[in-house]
């Protein structure tokens, strides 16, 4: 080509190389990893991820010109371009956060006048600069002419079935271009390819939670229709449920990263009014992942996009009701058993769709009950996160799931994680996830978001700043301060003062620090105030622990309710959107 499209030269004009040193600069100002303390230590990785991202996006867009009517040639800018939004948008933000947070609580990083020449705000206007470039670049590539369809080279043996599903579904293992990969094949006769999964997959290329679509091909029989996709060596089901046949994976699994992973791609897929409708343990997929820096050595993927359909207008679309109910037992919404919400496979994918329907409130049912909901997907989130951390168990028993999930005939009496809060934490997110009611449900940003999720900085840097806010004479008339109180006694008992060592309120005395033992602002106020706390007695500071990680053991193990009951009554009020929150409630601000 001679002439390079306006919107790849305006990606010219993003400075990588200051992305690259700031990044560089960031982890300088950390330390090295060793000497960095445990809850900064992840900082390092993902500070690599934004510098690696960045280099190939530069070497990608700023390389020679080339055809970009080549596939392969569209898929790497797309790729390299997603990737590196993907973590100034949501990791870049985070790092930024903790770092402020570890230079202004940790005693053993002494940074106040470097966090000042940090330009935050600089930060933040090249993240908004390059989603908007990214965003040009998208318009740009799909509004290219098709590629010429010369077919790579593919085999598929037939004799290695990896799976077998209705309408003469199945997958098998290939080689694509000299590697492995998984042939999907389909019936022509059952789904159209420009309006089914091929449309799903090139719509998600690049977000490292979603399969990777590679090649479509057909057989001379003109009977079916191939999909080449990643070739994933195992489920989640097969990780939680048979971990022996996968002893590596299986000992670098990690459920809680794994199911904000899922909770990612899912959140990118709404964000995109795309609604997966058949999420379960064996469409989460589990693949080898990048070599780079900074990249896990296994990514989670969600996959089978065969039931998926977009949604029209906003939180849903009236469908046709002449279509069977579809999905898998006992992993449907109860909606959708009841015969409630129906799925029209005409809806034209390629039809040009309203802007993504603002994700931030509660979904609802409007009107008409024979609306697709994105609410639907997180109901089926919520039975894959309970099976994912109980080993394999669903909420709704091992028989007649159908008919307990109709009466909310629900138990999660399996959930026994370690740490006591975090405990309480995941039974109010499944717990929520799973409500009866379509209009009650969490969304899947309030998911993605939720205290679960939280590192242990973030945990107590929230108690911190929560503190800040109750005890603040200004926000008396505010009625979030009245609420905060609420079921006092049973978050922190009728005296939460009983719940510590003698010595420590002898000591608490002795500097005449005066609490009440019926107030959950007192309580947070004495967790604010206990990184000062260098008079108590060596027994109590050496129980107490150094470390945030300990600060943050310490109180949740006494009071288990106390974060997820703060974080309630935030995120019922006002206050959630303030800048103070922002970043606990909107991922735009992590």
């Amino acid at each position: 080509m001679t002439n390079v499209p306006a919107n790849r030269n305006a990606l010219k004009d993003v400075d990588f190389p200051w992305i690259i040193n700031y990044a560089r600069n960031c982890q300088r100002e950390l330390g090295s990893k060793h000497d960095t303390p445990a809850e900064l230590s992840d900082l390092h990785d993902q500070l690599n991820s934004i510098m690696v991202a960045a280099a190939e996006t530069q070497r990608v867009v700023i390389g020679p010109q080339r055809d970009e009517t080549d596939i392969s040639v569209r898929n790497a800018l797309t790729h390299s371009i997603s990737v590196c939004a993907v973590l100034l948008q949501e990791k870049w933000p985070r790092i930024a956060m903790g770092l402020k947070a570890a230079y202004s609580m940790s005693k053993d990083i002494s940074g106040e006048d470097r966090l000042k020449s940090i330009d935050w705000k600089e930060l933040k206007s090249l993240a908004a600069r390059l989603k908007e470039q990214v965003q040009a670049m998208e318009v740009y590539l799909s509004s290219l002419p098709p590629s010429p369809r010369v077919a790579p080279s593919l085999e598929i043996d037939r004799k290695q079935l990896i799976a077998f599903g209705s309408g003469d579904t199945a997958v098998y293992k290939g080689t694509f271009d000299g590697r492995a990969v998984a042939v999907k094949r389909l019936q022509k006769s059952r789904v159209t390819p420009a309006t089914k999964e091929v449309d799903i997959l090139l719509q998600t290329e690049g977000h490292p939670n979603i399969i990777r679509f590679h090649f479509l091909a057909s057989d001379e029989d003109d009977v079916y229709w191939y999909l080449v996709l990643d070739l994933c060596p195992a489920t989640l089901a097969d990780i939680v449920l048979r971990p022996d046949q996968y002893p590596f994976i299986a000992s670098h699994f990690d459920p809680k990263a794994a199911l904000r992973d899922v909770s990612s791609g899912l959140h990118y897929l709404h964000a995109l009014d795309i609604v997966h409708r058949d999420i379960k343990p064996t469409n989460i997929l589990i693949s080898p992942g990048r070599t780079g820096p900074g990249e896990g050595a296994h990514r989670i993927l969600i996959s089978d996009f065969g039931l998926c359909k977009r949604l029209g207008l906003g939180d849903g679309q009236p469908l046709s009701p002449t279509s069977a109910v579809q999905g898998t037992d006992g992993w449907c919404a109860p909606e959708i058993i009841r015969g409630e919400v129906v799925f029209d496979d005409l809806v034209d994918l390629n039809s040009t769709s309203p802007q993504p329907s603002d994700d931030t409130s509660i979904p609802g049912i409007q009107g008409d009950k024979n609306r697709l909901k994105k609410s639907l997907d997180i109901f089926a989130l919520g039975l894959l996160f309970y099976f994912t951390l109980t080993h394999g168990q669903h909420a709704f028993g091992s028989e007649e799931r159908n008919l307990n999930i109709l009466r909310n005939n629900r138990s999660l009496e399996h959930l026994h994680l370690t740490d006591k809060s975090e405990n309480v934490e995941i039974t109010d997110l499944i717990s929520r996830m799973l409500h009866p009611s379509a209009e009650q449900r969490l969304t899947i940003m309030q998911c993605y978001m939720h205290a679960f999720f939280w590192s242990r900085m973030d945990r107590i840097y929230f108690l911190h700043v929560a503190s800040d806010y109750f005890n603040d004479t200004d926000h008396e008339s505010k009625p979030e301060i009245r609420t905060i109180e609420d079921d006092a006694n049973s978050v922190i008992g009728s005296n939460w003062l009983s719940r510590f060592d003698r010595d420590f309120i002898q000591a608490l005395d002795a500097k005449s620090l005066r609490y009440d033992g019926q107030s959950i602002k007192s309580l947070l106020r004495m967790i604010r105030q206990q990184w000062s706390f260098d008079f108590l007695p060596a027994n109590i500071r050496h129980q107490i622990g150094s470390t945030s990680d300990d600060h943050l053991v310490y109180f949740t193990d006494r009071f288990p309710h106390l974060l997820t009951h703060v974080y309630q009554v935030i995120a019922k009020s006002g206050a959630s959107g303030t800048e103070l929150f922002q970043r606990y409630f909107n991922p735009e601000h992590e």
